[in-house]
């Protein structure tokens, strides 16, 4: 048996209607909200650039390939004696931050790992060009 959210108002400025949809909107400001997360979101895409633009093409994709057919476990997992595939490549020093792609500068992780490491590095902030 599933429960019904509770009413509340829609997020929409100035509009009174209650709601229980999710986004928090009533259904007339629902599909607005929904267009201008999607416009949002293909705008920082834009400034994102491609991978390829971003150095994450062929060469990488290969460099990628090579490091998880040499190391196919996880380094931090194995660290702490757990067996679990990696599945991302990651750079020991960003590339951000001055590091390379040279193979003493990567490590394969999970993707948990890699992902825990990023919000280390990073604050948990978003990464890229977007706005």
């Amino acid at each position: 048996m599933s429960t019904l959210r509770p009413l509340k108002p829609c997020r929409h400025p100035g509009c009174r209607a209650l709601t229980r949809d999710a986004s928090g909107y009533c259904p007339p400001h629902a599909e607005a909200a929904r267009v201008r997360a999607a416009e949002r979101e293909a705008k920082q895409d834009k400034a994102r650039g491609s991978a390829a633009a971003r150095g994450y093409g062929r060469a990488w994709r290969a460099i990628r390939a090579q490091v998880l057919r040499e190391e196919p476990l996880c380094r931090a997992c194995a660290a702490q004696g757990h067996l679990v595939p990696a599945t991302d490549v990651d750079h020991i020093v960003s590339r951000a931050r001055g590091g390379t792609d040279d193979r003493a500068n990567l490590q394969p992780l999970c993707h948990r790992c890699h992902t825990a490491k990023t919000n280390r590095e990073d604050g948990g902030r978003p990464r890229g060009g977007g706005g």
